[in-house]
């Protein structure tokens, strides 16, 4: 049996793109990898679990060309709603 890598949380984060805020909400929620403890003060990540995840997100176009015009001039315009931001999807702002 190989050993599975451990990555620590700078490599984890440059991975991912997210915040380790974001990181630590998800596995409360259950929906990221839990770290591994590695001793009293560190933990760190099995790469194969992170690469499944990463793996399995949903793309935002699925290839070249598969872009939506509309989306991508409201998501210029500040007028695509994003819930996080508190945005309303029908022109305010």
């Amino acid at each position: 049996m190989a050993l599975d890598r451990i990555i620590r949380k700078p490599e984890l984060l440059q991975i991912t793109g997210v915040s380790i805020a974001s990181v630590y909400r998800w596995v409360a929620n259950g929906t990221f990898p839990s770290p591994v403890k590695l001793g009293s003060n560190s933990v760190g990540w099995r790469e194969t679990e992170i690469r499944d995840w990463l793996d399995n997100r949903d793309r935002v176009f699925e290839a070249p060309g598969d872009e939506k015009p509309q989306e991508i001039e409201a998501e210029r315009s500040g007028t695509l709603h994003h819930p996080s931001r508190g945005g309303h999807g029908d022109g305010c702002r």
